[in-house]
């Protein structure tokens, strides 16, 4: 085992000093005597040819992964007898020394074959470095690794050397090619530019280095020229396409932005991303101009619908703004994001109409059954104004609001229906108690009253009507029942009087004293019945209202239709109907309607439009009537308001020419303003843009004010020549 290290020593060292063949027959020589042994020593004679291995492995830049963990345990297992354990650990390492060697000078002859193609795809000779490759393919398929490696090495060198001679003049060569290449996809004329790179190329391989350069650089100018005379006169076709569709009214800014960037590209040199550019700009003005017709008819039918909409009385806030950002995105050139706002104002259109017509249906059964109780005299007061708020909100769009303000309404004159229900029954029953004194049969006008009484709850309209009925029967029979009707006149006012919290206390005890006296003194009973009458029209007669008039406006522009509300509020003591508003001064106003019911301290408000006919300060005057909702008296009121129009601001401030500092953005073409550039500021809103591009756009994109500054007017100064004497 010593002779055997000793050996192996003598391997390792041969390895250091790059004697490959010697290090091999060493190991050989150590491979045959192991095999002559067994046992421990074979083991231990196993591990010293694979860390000459290992060893060999590092020195051509192998890294063997967990390779002294495994040594490790080899020589764990020899320690402790476990030759067989040791020899599976052996084996397997072996074999993946062997896969790593395979790999790594696989890698190294694929890399000589690469750069040997190369070589040959510009004529250069490599027959010497072909033999050695595939010298070191014969020795790698052998397992000779070591040889396999020296000889790959020798195909790179015999290259490199070869490259060092020729390598600018092939660099060149390859790319006059790649050039004329890209020349060919942008279809510029390259025949003569070929013919130049083939001189080149004939001179390389007779190794005519200096003329093949000079030919190269003719070759790369030709193409060059080739490749700008072809862009640009695709920019010029283009930039006159793009005039003409200008003058059709068609929005060309995305295509001329396009443009702008061929033509930076062109300076740049960049001629196949420039014609690119060019080719995109055709294609958007053909796209903008296909997208500008759809949204502008998907706008144009949407505004149709609208109208047709607004005929009913419909509100389309957020319809029309949707058309107004279609309108504006068309402006701007944003066809495709104007057809998505017209789309969803379609949308918004479809769901407000249907929801609208099936409230416009319940509000048509709303009030028809609140005319039902006008006619019955029934108070609605309360269910009427919740009406008028229902069809507000649904003129502003706010279905949601409508349809509870409905529901409201009708709990609300179910509630009225079932009092005056109660009120009638309660009349009924005393003109029939008052019939049957005198002896008159009451036995029908009682049934009818009695199935009233069963049914009040469920159908309250039948339960009047039977109610009515039983009256009716009592009429019929010609008996005086003047007092009773007076009471209940009386008694009606007073319910009134007391829905709108008047103290009706006094008239109360005069009617409760009348009727109490009724029997037994019925000409006294008269005459208190009286009092009770005049002590509750002195108190109604109390109940005045008071309406006032809000113009609730922005400020307004002569000749402009503009957006208002006129809020109208009773802060009298008294609810009105049938309100009627004019409003009279400098101004012209549209949309004016009536209100049905106004209760105490309750505001409408009515949206109108507005137009100024003058500028400055307008005075205006609104006048407003109405009648008293319980007994229809007339009352008027005036109010007096100040509306401003607004003053046109001018733009003062003039752009300027500075360097940019940090890096800003083109608000025209979106491109880059790096620091050092000369940029134009505008002087309103403080937009960036290139000198070239504000020249260009004119206006500023982003508030329309002008890039050119005025020029200031020069000063002409004339000497003064003063004579003395």
């Amino acid at each position: 085992m010593a002779k055997l290290a000793k050996k192996l020593l003598e391997a390792k060292e041969s390895l250091k000093k790059g004697d490959f063949e010697s290090a091999i027959k060493t190991a050989e020589l150590i491979m045959e005597e192991v095999k002559g042994k067994g046992g421990k020593e074979d083991l231990n004679a196993r591990l010293r040819m694979i860390e000459a291995k290992i060893f060999s492995a590092k020195t051509l830049g192998i890294t063997i992964e967990n390779a002294e963990q495994k040594i490790n345990e080899i020589k764990a297992a020899i320690k402790e007898g476990k030759t067989e354990e040791g020899s599976e650990i052996a084996d397997a390492l072996e074999n993946e020394i062997e896969s790593a060697f395979k790999e790594t000078i696989g890698k190294k002859i694929s890399i000589a074959d690469s750069l040997v193609h190369d070589a040959k795809d510009i004529g250069i000779n490599v027959e010497k470095a072909e033999e050695n490759i595939l010298v070191a393919k014969d020795a790698l398929a052998k397992g000779e690794y070591i040889e396999a490696y020296r000889y790959a090495e020798e195909a790179q060198r015999i290259i490199d050397e070869i490259k060092t001679v020729s390598k600018k003049v092939a660099e060149r060569i390859k790319e006059a090619q790649n050039r004329i290449r890209e020349a060919e996809s942008i279809r510029a004329d390259v025949r003569n530019a070929k013919i130049v790179l083939d001189r080149a190329i004939e001179a390389l391989k007779t190794n005519r280095t200096k003329e093949a350069m000079e030919l190269a650089d003719k070759c790369l100018e030709v193409v060059e020229k080739s490749e700008e005379s072809k862009v640009k006169r695709v920019i010029g076709d283009f930039v006159k396409m793009i005039e003409k569709s200008k003058k059709t009214g068609m929005d060309t800014s995305l295509a001329e932005n396009l443009i702008h960037q061929s033509e930076n590209a062109l300076e740049r040199k960049d001629y196949k991303r420039a014609l690119s550019l060019a080719m995109q700009s055709e294609a958007e003005l053909e796209k903008a101009e296909l997208q500008k017709d759809i949204a502008e008819k998907a706008i144009e039918t949407l505004k149709k619908k609208v109208e047709e909409a607004k005929k009913k009385g419909i509100s389309l806030e957020d319809v029309v703004a949707a058309i107004n950002r279609a309108e504006g995105a068309a402006d701007a050139g944003a066809y495709i994001k104007a057809f998505e706002y017209t789309m969803e104002g379609s949308e918004k259109l479809q769901d407000i109409m249907n929801v609208h017509d099936k409230i416009i249906q319940e509000m048509e059964e709303l009030n028809m059954k609140l005319k039902e109780a006008r006619e019955n005299q029934i108070e609605v007061l309360e269910a009427s104004e919740l009406a008028t708020r229902a069809k507000s909100a649904l003129s502003s769009g706010d279905i949601i609001a409508a349809r509870k303000l409905m529901e409201s309404a009708l709990k609300s004159l179910d509630k009225s229906l079932l009092e005056h229900v109660d009120d009638i029954i309660g009349y009924a029953e005393a003109k029939i108690k008052y019939a049957k004194k005198r002896g008159e049969n009451v036995s029908e006008p009682e049934a009818a009253l009695k199935e009233a009484k069963r049914i009040k709850d469920k159908d309250p309209s039948k339960a009047l009507r039977l109610a009515n009925g039983a009256r009716g029967m009592i009429d019929s029979m010609k008996v005086d029942t003047s007092f009773v009707d007076r009471a209940y006149g009386i008694n009606f006012e007073i319910s009134k009087a007391k829905k709108y919290g008047v103290d009706v206390a006094s008239a109360e005890k005069l009617l409760k004293e009348a009727i109490e006296k009724a029997e037994e003194n019925p000409e006294e009973a008269n005459e208190i019945l009286s009092k009770s009458g005049e002590e509750i029209k002195r108190i109604t007669g109390q109940l005045t209202p008071k309406l006032e008039l809000e113009i609730k406006a922005d400020a307004l522009e002569k000749g402009k239709w503009k957006g208002a509300i006129l809020a109208i509020t009773n802060k009298g003591n008294a609810p009105v109907k049938d309100v009627h508003v004019e409003v009279m001064g400098d101004i012209e106003v549209e949309g004016m309607k009536d209100i049905e019911e106004l209760g105490k301290g309750s505001t409408a408000e009515l949206p109108v439009k507005i137009m100024a006919r003058n500028e400055g300060e307008i005075k205006v005057e609104g006048l407003l009537t109405a009648k008293r909702t319980f007994d229809g008296k007339e009352f008027e009121f005036t109010s007096e308001e100040t509306l401003k129009t607004k003053e046109k601001v001018k733009a003062t401030v003039q752009p300027q020419e500075v360097t940019a500092e940090n890096p800003e953005k083109c608000a025209f073409c979106n491109g880059k303003i790096k620091p050092g550039m000369q940029m134009v500021v505008c002087g309103k809103c403080g937009a960036t843009y290139h000198v070239p591009c504000s020249r260009r756009v004119g206006k500023c994109k982003v508030c329309g004010t002008s890039l050119v500054p005025e020029e200031k007017p020069k000063v002409v100064r004339k000497k003064l020549a003063l004579k003395l004497g």
